[in-house]
């Protein structure tokens, strides 16, 4: 994929699964809640499908063998307008700047990945919380993709436990904090809390690797309140 010659990699494909070292969680989450946060998985798996197909359709106009014969103006505004109309469901913050020929997009949403534990037997189904950093100027194209944070079903479950509200889109505004602390959890490292809600989401700075790639990012670990 090329954009006036500058080559893009792709952003689609979710998070597939992080391992990092062993870590105990404690006590285990009533059935009921777990149920709540696999149900919200689920959905947040179903929007990024949709929000992948879309990230594709939109670079269309920009390969190399795809070339439009509209303005390079007139697709940046149309990028930037489709972008912002890919699924909402899962998105957490989304910032969109049009200036100087270019266009800057930054994104952060959550993706369907799983965490292995190094003393664990099995995966735990757990969501990303992923950043998308695009960037088109009139000579160059750039991309980021960055795995912020790891929530497993585990902490999912405490928060629909232990907070006031229980609703879906509760749970999601209540995940928005670790976007915005992560610079300074990650700056100070070790374990972290986080507040949010009517609670706090705690866990720790950790090694995560992630299809053969190692990181730093947050791992929530669970909500108390």
């Amino acid at each position: 994929m090329s954009i006036a010659g500058n080559p893009v990699r792709r952003l689609h494909g979710a998070p597939q699964r992080g391992v990092i070292g062993g870590n105990k969680l404690g006590s285990h989450v009533p059935h009921e809640y777990v149920g709540l946060a696999r149900h919200l998985r689920n959905q947040i798996s179903a929007a990024y499908t949709e929000f992948d197909s879309g990230v594709e359709r939109l670079f269309e106009p920009f390969h190399g063998t795809n070339r439009s014969s509209l303005s390079r103006g007139t697709l940046l505004r149309r990028f930037a307008a489709d972008w912002r109309a890919l699924p909402s469901f899962g998105r957490l913050r989304i910032k969109i700047d049009q200036e100087d020929g270019g266009v800057a997009i930054d994104e952060a949403r959550l993706c369907p990945t799983s965490l292995l534990r190094t003393d664990w037997d099995e995966p735990e189904p757990s969501i990303a919380i992923t950043l998308f950093s695009i960037r088109i100027a009139p000579r160059t194209a750039t991309d980021k993709v960055r795995v912020l944070a790891i929530v497993g079903l585990h902490g999912l479950g405490r928060r629909y436990e232990r907070g006031e509200d229980r609703g879906d889109l509760s749970v999601l505004r209540d995940l928005l904090p670790i976007v915005t602390a992560w610079p300074s959890a990650i700056r100070n490292s070790g374990d972290f809390e986080i507040p949010a809600g009517c609670g706090a989401w705690r866990g720790e700075v950790a090694s995560i690797t992630l299809a053969g790639e190692t990181m730093t990012a947050l791992s929530v670990r669970t909500f108390v309140a």
